[in-house]
């Protein structure tokens, strides 16, 4: 992992984390494979547990905190505000990245269309909002959407589609 091995946060619970490809994730090997790769031929297994005592006294803990400014896409920080796509950066600590691109420029002509066939104009400013909402880190703004209709009218098409926007290991549901 990029990060110097003493810059590694601990969280609470003292799981170790890795910074890769501009997100923070749990990596209970960052010690052990910093080890390895730092001492090669001289490495063993029992140097771990104490470094990882002494590096527990000295690393930053992180929090897992929402970044209300910010969204983290594959290819950047997205200060959502103003649009500037910012680059990654480990001090930002997101936990959280939305795994596609940021394109200022995408369109969704099909989706659009199929929006407008389902619900009043002010329906389709609310859906594109609650799709908003859910790429903000946290919930910033303090809001929550409730779909209600009848059967077979697009609910859950519109909620896989936000699923498939946040990614798998954004979203819980039941």
């Amino acid at each position: 992992d990029s990060a110097p091995l003493a810059k590694q946060p601990l969280s609470r619970g003292r799981t170790w984390w890795g910074y890769r490809d501009g997100v923070w994730s749990p990596n209970d090997e960052v010690v052990r494979g910093s080890l390895a790769h730092s001492f090669a031929d001289q490495y063993e297994t029992r140097y771990v547990g104490p470094v990882e005592d002494v590096l527990a006294t000295i690393a930053d803990e992180i929090r897992i905190e929402p970044h209300g400014d910010l969204i983290n896409f594959t290819n950047g920080m997205l200060e959502w505000s103003t649009g500037e796509l910012l680059d990654h950066d480990p001090a930002h600590k997101s936990t959280v990245q939305i795994p596609h691109r940021w394109n200022a420029d995408a369109t969704c002509p099909r989706f659009d269309a199929w929006l407008a066939q389902r619900l009043p104009a002010a329906g389709v400013q609310l859906a594109w909002e609650l799709i908003a909402v859910s790429l903000y880190s946290g919930n910033p703004i303090q809001r929550a959407g409730l779909l209600y209709g009848v059967g077979k009218s697009g609910k859950s098409t519109y909620l896989q589609v936000i699923e498939e926007l946040v990614g798998r290991e954004n979203y819980t549901s039941l």
